[in-house]
């Protein structure tokens, strides 16, 4: 009974076999490719809007352009999210420790050099961005800028110990009056007319304590006067040509850090750019030049009110895909970015990251 059993199950699977034209060692086969897709590792860094990471997620243009491109070619991306714009570049370096890097990689002849690139996925270029004069220039701003705010710490506190040791020594008074007399010499400049002293030697303490309660004045006042124009010609940056002498960020390794050395512009390298964009929306720096469309997000939302873009978009420039040398994937993703742009979907997920 057993082997009338057993002849019938394989008659009825070779019979089924046939039928479907799929065998057994096929299925085997098809399963363990699917078990084995291929893993790619995937570095990237966070420039909004082509990277935005929320906690473990990642989304933005270049990252959803990615999974598109994956996607289609049935590759697992494994992410890995660098802090430096040059680490992400090492990635794809010899020895290369990942097999793409995405973000807002500009394609460049130099980089072209020690790695691949795709065709373009973004046509791109440089801004500028500076403090917004509007908010920035007024008498609080000026206030709270550090060496302003420093000095009318310092005068302040020379008022009152100036103050206070006039007072014991003209009028001889206990500490708590002597305090008292400062407090009031303090606010009046020392033309309080019930505190004025009474003795010679006094007097001419007097006429000296009016003489640097003055000079503390004239001098908090130019610093307050001198800030405040400097925040108010802040407005006249329109190009980098404009940027000479001035206190202007880059990021490290970026292509506006190479921009400013050909020119001849002085940079300070910045390896966050969300240090960089605070200090220049604080006014530490005067200006900022970094690629365009991450600034033009930068002033829309997180820094709305207290940035602005200006001048005209120079130094044009194309966004890629970075591989390491002679990557077996470049040619599948060219292939699928075209097929992308023929089929309007490139186009519409441009639409959605920049046309908002």
């Amino acid at each position: 009974m057993n082997i009338f059993y057993k002849s019938l199950f394989l008659t009825t699977f070779s019979f089924f076999s046939l039928a479907l034209g799929v065998s057994a060692q096929e299925v085997d086969t098809q399963l363990t490719n699917d078990d084995q897709a291929e893993v790619l590792r995937v570095s990237t860094i966070v420039r909004e809007p082509f990277v935005i990471q929320d906690g473990p997620e990642l989304t933005g243009f270049s990252i959803d352009l990615w999974n598109l491109i994956s996607g289609r070619n049935d590759w697992v991306s494994e992410y890995v999210v660098t802090d430096r714009f040059v680490q992400l570049l090492n990635s794809v370096k010899k020895p290369a420790d990942s097999d793409v890097a995405i973000s807002n990689i500009s394609i460049t002849s130099d980089r072209e050099q020690v790695m691949d690139f795709s065709s373009s996925i973004y046509d791109g270029g440089l801004q500028i961005m500076i403090p917004n004069t509007e908010s920035n220039s007024g008498f609080v701003a000026a206030i709270a800028t550090k060496n302003v705010a420093q000095l009318v710490l310092y005068t302040l506190f020379a008022f009152l110990l100036l103050g206070y040791g006039m007072n014991k020594l003209a009028r001889a008074e206990s500490w708590q009056g002597s305090l008292r007399g400062s407090y009031w010499n303090l606010i009046t400049l020392g033309q309080y007319g019930d505190a004025l002293p009474y003795k010679n030697n006094a007097r001419a303490v007097f006429v000296l304590w009016i003489i640097i309660a003055t000079s503390f004045v004239v001098l908090a006042t130019a610093e307050i006067t001198s800030t405040m124009i400097t925040n108010k010609m802040g407005g006249t940056v329109n190009s980098y040509l404009d940027l000479q002498n001035k206190k202007v960020g880059v990021s490290a390794g970026s292509t506006s850090e190479n921009f400013m050395r050909t020119n001849k512009i002085t940079s300070i390298s910045f390896d966050s750019i969300d240090e960089m964009f605070e200090q220049v929306a604080s006014g530490q720096l005067d200006a900022v030049v970094h690629d365009s469309p991450v600034i033009r997000h930068y002033v829309t939302y997180s820094g709305r009110g207290r940035v602005i873009a200006v001048g005209e978009i120079f130094n044009k420039e194309q966004y890629g895909i970075a591989l390491p040398e002679n990557s077996p994937l470049r040619e599948q993703i060219n292939t699928t970015l075209l097929q992308l742009r023929e089929e309007g979907v490139y186009e519409d997920l441009y639409n959605k990251w920049f046309n908002k």
